[in-house]
């Protein structure tokens, strides 16, 4: 998310190191087929589906399960 003339990144989209994980730009990368608002993509990335028994994105990437977090992102841009 944009704040000011930087960027600020949720706390669960990086790694121990403070790092970006880099699952987290093949996801922004599939989710923008659906939208490129930043507020949305978030709201993508939050909100778990019933397929994955209610989990999200987030929720996978705090768990340290990248290929969950992908697959998600997959199947809500429908790729």
């Amino acid at each position: 998310l944009k704040n000011g003339n930087r960027y600020v990144f949720p706390a669960w989209q990086l790694d121990r190191s403070g790092k970006l994980q880099p699952v987290v730009q093949d996801i922004l990368d599939t989710l923008k087929a659906v939208t490129t608002d930043p507020v949305d993509l978030l709201i993508l990335m939050i909100t778990g589906l019933d397929f994955f028994n209610g989990k999200s994105i987030k929720d996978f990437l705090i768990a340290g399960d990248t290929v969950s977090a992908l697959q998600e992102a997959r199947m809500v841009a429908k790729v």
